[in-house]
């Protein structure tokens, strides 16, 4: 606000940026007072112009030295006494300073000048609240008010220098009495929804918002943005929820309420009643199944399969021939990979995975019945990540590759479908071919996500090959403000070098669980457990130690065996006290229990102690996300 007074001040003198600044005017023949209280000379060593003198105030008021501030502009309004921003600015710096007599009398003078309005009575009715005289400046803010009842700005004033004060409830019933006095209910209306959000009176405010939304059905977004400002508010999302409920009752047949009524689901986390509202809100509105759709994407990402499931069979029911039809059946597609990977289905476990089989059967059918189709390529680069990760069958990941490759020109696409074939070469186990991939890939890329991604895998083509300490060279060449996943990796493959060598010159443990972690990227789990096995035989105290215990939890975990993973990720808090990787130990036995063994209870525990134990934990975010879907399963 000081900042808008001072530019309004200034304005005449920028317009005279080539010419010399004019002079100040002259002395005033008496010396001003506020009050009783006469208003110092201005000092002779004066700043030389205007805008100087007040900038420094300000500078002095910002920098907490308030009195000095404030002298300054008693000097600056002692030379200009008929100023209206100089007297703002010291009435503010009065304010601050809690010199509210001071401030009082400096209304007071304005008010015997013949200059009495109900904006100025409504500041003096703020310097009396903040002084502690709750009573006389209500008084005052009433007879700011009576000087002019019938001005909407008498209402708007009183009310905005009311809500200064915090008193929300209050600064929303002044605009009330003016909607009332003036004859006009819909007057001040979203001024006052507003007040009465701040002020913790949710259902309130959402009353008023819908009965604008009643008359303006296109206003849904702008209320909702709103209201989320204040969503996050204890009994917030109670109090909209009401309201909304009681407005879809009310006119059931509004399909502007019906779309309030599926946001306030999705806020709450409810999408099985976000779901009937969004399908009304189409129904009613002659929508075209966009927001069915948007509902879908976002019980995806939440993990409300079955609620994500029925809003894609309502769009191919009801649009059986529009343009949202090959989207619904890709998102299909999808919903059956993540069912898949939540399920804890593993094709190296030789146990039946319909799941992943069904996901794979939709990205196949996808790409035979959609050839041409824009989604094309993002359908093929699923269907070979589930082969390359979930069946471990190179070939056909390969050959989904080549396909994509010949369906897009987007380079983006072409680059990560480049990397992905270099990891189907390193699955297979052709070091050199995955290493020219990987190559190729960084030379073409530079920089970005894809470059880094291929530096860190030619970095881990070193560490599986045994030239540990050209890995090491390169994970320390890594940009660690890259993509977090990617530094996250190159940190963690730099402190298994930098802290495991030894105690021979020639490395063999580290190169020895480099050969493991090889076999276990590569699907060959049973092999990878014979190499850890023998590694840890051979020197059970050796600083790999702990690492050992979590690929070998990784690699049980992968063969279908979740109590020996859970045992073996249960011996690094126990057997190593300072191991780097408590926090990864913990986030995935939570892991096995919720996906593997049905055990939400023990996930539960397992993420909370994750959390308690270590908050700054990079796996934190995940973890109080699985905590908050456990908790929201359970209440369901």
């Amino acid at each position: 606000m000081r900042a808008l007074v001072l530019l309004l001040l200034l304005l005449p003198l920028a317009s005279a940026a080539q010419t010399p600044a004019p002079p100040l005017p002259p002395e005033p023949a008496m010396t001003p007072q506020i009050g009783d209280k006469p208003i110092r000379t201005p000092r002779a060593e004066r700043l030389p112009d205007l805008r100087q003198r007040l900038d420094l105030a300000r500078r002095r008021q910002e920098a907490g030295q308030i009195d000095e501030a404030i002298a300054l502009l008693e000097d600056l309004y002692a030379a200009n006494p008929g100023t209206s921003a100089i007297w703002t600015l010291l009435l503010d710096a009065y304010r601050e300073g809690r010199r509210f007599d001071d401030a009082l009398a400096l209304i007071e003078r304005r008010e015997a000048d013949g200059l009495r309005s109900p904006g100025l009575l409504a500041q003096k009715g703020g310097v009396l609240y903040a002084a502690g005289r709750p009573d006389d400046a209500m008084a005052t803010w009433d007879a700011a008010v009576a000087l002019a009842p019938e001005a909407e700005q008498s209402y708007r004033l009183v009310s905005n220098a009311i809500s200064q004060e915090r008193l929300y409830a209050e600064a929303a019933q002044v605009l009330q009495q003016g909607a009332e006095r003036l004859g006009n209910s819909l007057l001040f209306r979203l001024e006052r929804a507003h007040l009465f959000g701040l002020g913790g009176e949710y259902q309130t405010a959402a009353r008023l918002y819908l009965e604008v939304l009643a008359e303006d059905g296109t206003a849904a977004q702008p209320i909702q943005t709103q209201l989320n400002r204040l969503i996050e508010s204890a009994g917030a999302a109670e109090g909209f929820d009401a309201a909304i409920q009681e407005a879809v009752a009310s006119d059931p047949f509004n399909a502007a309420f019906r779309e309030m009524a599926a946001w306030i689901a999705l806020a709450r986390e409810d999408y099985a009643r976000g779901l009937d509202a969004t399908r009304a809100a189409d129904r009613l509105g002659a929508g075209d199944g966009r927001a069915v759709f948007r509902f879908a994407e976002a019980a995806l990402a939440a993990g409300a399969y079955d609620e994500a499931d029925a809003a894609l069979d309502a769009i191919l029911e009801r649009y059986t021939n529009g343009p949202l039809v090959a989207p619904a059946l890709l998102y299909r597609a999808r919903l059956a990979a993540a069912r898949a990977e939540a399920s804890g289905e593993r094709p190296s476990t030789g146990l039946a995975t319909p799941l992943t089989d069904r996901a794979r059967d939709a990205f196949e059918q996808f790409v035979a019945d959609y050839p041409g189709h824009p989604d094309t390529p993002e359908a093929l680069r699923r269907l070979a990540d589930l082969y390359l990760g979930a069946y471990n069958d190179p070939d056909r990941a390969e050959e989904a590759l080549e396909r994509l490759l010949t369906s897009t020109r987007d380079q983006a696409v072409l680059g990560q479908a480049r990397l992905d074939l270099a990891s189907v070469a390193l699955q297979r186990g052709d070091l050199f071919e995955a290493r020219d991939r990987f190559g190729a890939v960084e030379d073409a890329m530079r920089i970005g996500p894809l470059a880094e991604q291929a530096r860190y895998e030619l970095a881990m083509i070193d560490f599986y090959e045994g030239f540990l300490f050209s890995a090491l060279a390169r994970a320390e060449a890594m940009d660690d403000n890259t993509a977090a996943d990617v530094a996250n990796d190159a940190v963690s493959l730099r402190l298994t070098l930098d802290e495991n060598a030894g105690p021979d010159s020639t490395n063999a443990a580290l190169r020895q669980y480099g050969r493991a972690a090889l076999l276990h990227r590569r699907g060959l789990h049973a092999d990878a457990l014979v190499t850890l096995d023998s590694l840890a035989a051979e020197d059970p105290s050796h600083p790999l130690a702990d690492e050992v215990l979590i690929l070998r939890a990784h690699a049980l975990r992968a063969s279908g065996d979740f109590s020996g993973a859970l045992a073996s990720l249960a011996r690094i808090p126990t057997e190593h006290p300072r191991s780097y990787f408590l926090d990864r130990a913990l986030f995935a036995s939570a892991e096995i229990r919720e996906r593997d063994l049905d055990d939400p209870a023990g996930a539960l525990d397992a993420y909370g102690r994750l959390l308690d134990l270590y908050p700054g934990s990079l796996l934190a975010p995940r973890a109080r996300e699985r905590l908050r879907a456990l908790r929201e399963a359970a209440r369901t």
